[in-house]
């Protein structure tokens, strides 16, 4: 802009000076004289020339001026571009004719766009209306006006993305200008203004909610009534668009029950499904906030994920964010109080903190009003049953007292203890209770200790009348509580007739009873219509429980019964009383210490008038003797049965006389045949025998029925599945009266097992027999240990390794070592030990000492034998006499050293020779050359004759050394003609 300013100035000064020079001349042209003189020249010249000078100094003082002029339109062009306010200039149309760079900022769209634009662009059209007015009153009424408006929303001119403009809020502030087509107006940003005002009125509402909501805790007296009272404060006085309290509901879904709203609700709850469980309708803010017991909010209902299940239905009601509190009673959260607003993110932390104390608030208002009216009905109850009792006191026929717990004064005797007493209820409310009572304390102490033992609740005393007369009374007694007094009240029934009677019944009872006990008896009876058990003391005795620990009831009863007789007598018994007939059963019964017991139990109904069963009376006898013979004889049957069925054998009868058998079950599983087939006979026994042995097994049969003798007979039988069994036949003979065999009874037992292991036994004795030969002939013992009786068995031929001609009555370990010398003893010790400890195998050499003294070498081998589950069951193993083979050994290594000698002296006779014979041919031609010298007879004879002398005898050396080498070498060929080894 200051370019632009100075080009303008530059133009303007060029423009200035050819106006000037124009004017000069046309001044030059109309007033020039020539007649003027040099004088007024020179005059004139000078007057110019300060003239020109003054303008000169003008001329400078002017652009000077303009210098400054231009620097302060400079400044006004910043300040009004950049003024903290929007400056704007509109015609009648509010088109836009100028704007500053905050006005562009202000209203986001850039400065160089703003000119000839619409001013009412930039509004939202709900403030179209506003401006308007506001273009009608500056320009037709020329009155200065102002508005606020709203911007929309648009992009600022600095970022790219959507600002929320339309939230914000502008003041317009216009005037006319001097000029007809155009005003001024001024935009100022008084968003923050109108939001700390908006939060003021917000704060205002919620404070002045809160303290109409403490009110109506203060006055309301119903729960329901302060509920809705609490909601319509919220939306009249709080603004909010919507409250609502919701409680908790226990059922399997966890749903949330609405029980209170108020403000544009609009069928709202009644769709929705509000849950405080853990699922996808319980994560909304009411949800969440009784699950948790915090407070939570939905800050923007349009962007929430979480309020999506209810969001559609928030949106056309025109909610924008929730908040939902949790109300408490104590630790446990029963509801919530929720506000809807229809202004995003509208819970700050002020309004937050306040809302949650309001909830806390009505949380206790509704504590308060529950609790209070509990006590109103406690107290409503209380009255009624006071007066109840009253009436009841009153109006009873039974004598009735009250007294004092302390001092036993009377407090209240009802018209029938008057009556009973013969005092009038004003002199009993006179007397004391121990007036009245004939027992002392200590008799008062003692029967009430027997009623706790009796476990009864009442009590028996005799008590004093007007007249003097003593009445046996049955007192039920409790505690009441009379206006914060506890009170004793007394239930009195005069029992005199019935003490007399009860003596009279007493010594019946007692001769009834004797007769039960010699019999071992008791007696029951039983009311069918009330499942009543009447048992006489001898019932207690006889099922071994003790007399007042339970009351006789059928559970009782049955409980009693053995468990495995329980199920049949219970059966037994109902069908007899279905079938109204007499009851007859025999049972078991658990005693306390264990022991069983028999019992036969015997009923017979009783008929009322109308001839219908109305209870049983019986008696129950101990049958435990007779059933113990039973179970006896029972016993012993089962046991031979048993007995039979374990060792596989069946029994038998033979009538000599009709020729009839009588065979058992057995008998026919062991012969392989099935029963009903064929009746048993001899012939049917006889076919059944196997061919091999049939002629055989009946004929001493037959001998034996003939000599009327035992039968003992073993025989096979061929199953009809192919299979061979051996069977063993045992009869005895059984004679009549007079003496002669009238049949015969016996067993037959199934033996193939036995006669299998028989074989093979035989078998195994043949193979150990030629085994045992075997280790004889090589001179090996055998031993065995077994570890479950450390019994030892040896072979003969390990008694004679250590010198014993025969079996010693036991070995142990100990005298095994006895018997090895103690050179070897340690490491005998430590191997063996090591095997044990590992239970591994050992392989030991070792020198024992025979019992003559002799020392001879053994090698002893063994291990264990382990079963299927891996533990070890015997040791075994063998010892041999190694003595030979040792001695063997020994000579073998003396040759072997001999042999090493003769050869290293037949290498050195070898050298010798060599070195011999070649010694010997130096010796010859020393004693050649020496005779020939000793020819010639010159003055070296002497010396010569001296190593002549010397060679001879090396000679003779070496003869021998040679004649020892051809020793030598005939002997080794002597020894390799005989083939021995050396």
């Amino acid at each position: 802009m200051a370019k632009k300013q100075q080009s303008n100035n530059s133009a303007t000064t060029a423009k200035l000076k050819t106006l000037a020079e124009e004017h000069l001349k046309f001044n030059q042209s109309s007033t020039l004289d020539y007649s003027t003189s040099s004088e007024e020249i020179l005059r004139l010249n000078n007057e110019l020339s300060v003239h020109q000078i003054d303008l000169e100094i003008q001329q400078d003082e002017l652009l000077k001026s303009g210098s400054e002029l231009k620097k302060s339109v400079v400044r006004y062009a910043e300040f009004f571009d950049f003024a903290p306010l929007g400056y704007l200039s509109l015609d009648r149309d509010s088109r836009i004719l100028e704007a500053n760079l905050t006005a562009s900022s202000m209203l986001g769209v850039a400065h160089s766009r703003l000119q000839g634009v619409y001013f009412k662009a930039f509004v939202i059209p709900e403030d179209y209306a506003v401006v308007d007015a506001l273009l009608k009153q500056v320009f037709t009424e020329r009155v200065p006006g102002s508005i606020e408006v709203r911007p929309v929303a648009g992009k600022t001119e600095n970022s790219h993305t959507q600002s929320a403009l339309s939230l914000r809020t502008l003041r317009i502030d216009a005037a006319m200008r001097d000029t007809d087509y155009g005003f001024r107006i001024i935009l100022s940003d008084i968003s923050e203004q109108k939001q700390r005002d908006n939060e003021l009125q917000r704060m205002t509402r919620a404070l002045r909610a809160i303290n109409e909501c403490n009110q109506a805790l203060i006055h309301c007296t119903d729960e329901r009534e302060l509920l809705d009272t609490i909601c319509s404060i919220m939306v009249k006085t709080g603004g909010y668009r919507m409250a609502w309290v919701g409680y908790a509901e226990h059922d399997k879904e966890k749903n949330v029950r609405p029980v209170a709203q108020a403000g544009f609700e609009n069928g709202y709850l009644q769709t929705a499904i509000i849950s405080w469980a853990d699922v996808e309708h319980g994560h909304g803010p009411t949800g969440t906030a009784i699950r948790t017991g915090i407070p939570s909010a939905s800050r923007n209902i349009l962007t929430d994920p979480l309020f999506k299940p209810w969001h559609k239905n928030a949106i056309l009601r025109g909610y924008a964010s929730v908040l939902s509190v949790p109300l408490r009673d104590g630790n446990a959260v029963f509801g919530a109080i929720t506000m809807y607003s229809d202004h995003p993110d509208a819970f700050d932390t002020e309004e937050f903190n306040l809302l949650t104390a309001l909830a806390q608030n009505l949380a206790y208002g509704i504590t308060m009003l529950r609790t209070r009216k509990a006590r109103e009905l406690a107290e409503e109850e209380r009255r009624q049953s006071e007066s109840r009792y009253r009436s009841l006191f009153q109006n009873s026929h039974t004598a009735m007292l009250i007294i004092d717990q302390q001092d036993g004064t009377i407090v209240d005797a009802n018209p029938a203890a008057a009556s009973f007493y013969g005092w009038t209820q004003e002199e009993l409310c006179r007397m004391n209770i121990k007036q009245i009572d004939q027992l002392t304390d200590q008799e008062i102490q003692a029967e009430m200790q027997l009623a706790s033992t009796e476990n009864r609740n009442f009590f028996l005393f005799r008590h004093r009348l007007a007249d003097g007369s003593l009445r046996d009374v049955e007192v039920y007694s409790g505690t009441i509580t009379i206006e914060q007094t506890p009170l004793l009240y007394l239930a009195l029934h005069d029992i005199t007739e019935r003490k007399h009677a009860e003596f009279q019944l007493i010594e019946k009872h007692k001769r009834f009873t004797q007769a039960l006990e010699a019999t071992h008896a008791c007696v029951w009876e039983v009311v069918l219509e009330t499942n009543e058990n009447i048992w006489s003391d001898e019932t207690w005795e006889l099922y071994g429980l003790e007399r007042g620990d339970n009351k006789p009831s059928h559970e009782l009863w049955q409980s009693s019964v053995h468990p495995l007789d329980r199920e049949r007598v219970f059966k037994d018994v109902t069908d007899a009383v279905n079938r109204e007939s007499v009851i007859a059963v025999e049972y078991r019964i658990n005693l306390s210490d264990g022991a069983v017991r028999w019992l036969m139990v015997r009923g017979k109904p009783l008929f009322d008038e109308k001839g219908k069963v109305n209870r049983y009376l019986g008696t129950s006898i101990d049958i435990t003797e007779r059933k113990q013979i039973e179970n006896m004889f029972l016993e012993k049957q089962q046991r031979f049965t048993q007995a039979l069925e374990a060792s596989h054998a069946g029994v038998w009868e033979w009538d000599m006389k009709t020729g009839a058998n009588i065979w058992s079950d057995e008998i026919w599983e062991l012969y392989g045949l099935e029963r009903g087939t064929e009746k048993p006979s001899h012939e049917l026994w006889r076919r059944s025998i196997y061919p091999d042995d049939r002629i055989e097994a009946v004929r001493n049969v037959l001998n034996a029925a003939k000599n009327a003798s035992p039968m003992n007979v073993e025989y096979r039988v061929i199953h009809l599945d192919g299979t061979v069994h051996w069977l063993m036949g045992r009869g005895m003979p059984l004679f009549d009266e007079k003496g002669k065999v009238a049949r015969y009874i016996g067993t037959n037992i199934d033996i193939t097992e036995r006669k299998e292991i028989e074989i093979e036994r035989e078998k195994l004795m043949k193979s150990l027999e030629g085994f045992q030969a075997a280790l004889a002939i090589r001179h090996i013992g055998w031993w065995e240990l077994d570890l479950s009786d450390h019994v030892v068995r040896r072979s003969l031929e390990h008694e004679r390794i250590f010198g014993y001609e025969s079996l010693r009555p036991h070995w142990t370990y100990e005298i095994f070592l006895d018997h090895i010398i103690p050179d070897d003893r340690a490491m005998v010790e430590n191997q063996f030990k090591n095997a044990v400890e590992k239970l591994a195998d050992w392989n030991i050499e070792c020198r024992i000492r025979h019992t003559d003294g002799e020392v001879r070498w053994i090698w002893a081998v063994g291990g264990y034998q382990f079963d299927t589950s891996g533990n070890a069951i015997r040791m075994s193993g063998i010892i041999q006499d190694i003595t030979h083979r040792k001695l063997l050994e020994v000579e073998k290594e003396g040759l072997h050293e001999r042999l090493f000698q003769a050869q290293k002296m037949q290498v050195v006779g070898q050298l010798a020779g060599g070195i011999a014979h070649d010694f010997n041919n130096m010796l010859q031609v020393i004693l050649g050359h020496t005779e020939l010298a000793l020819q010639h007879h010159d003055s070296s004879y002497e010396d010569l004759k001296a190593i002549q002398k010397a060679a001879n005898h090396s000679a003779e050396l070496t003869g021998q050394l040679l004649a020892a080498c051809r020793t030598n070498d005939k002997e080794a060929g002597h020894k390799k003609a005989l083939g021995l080894p050396f």
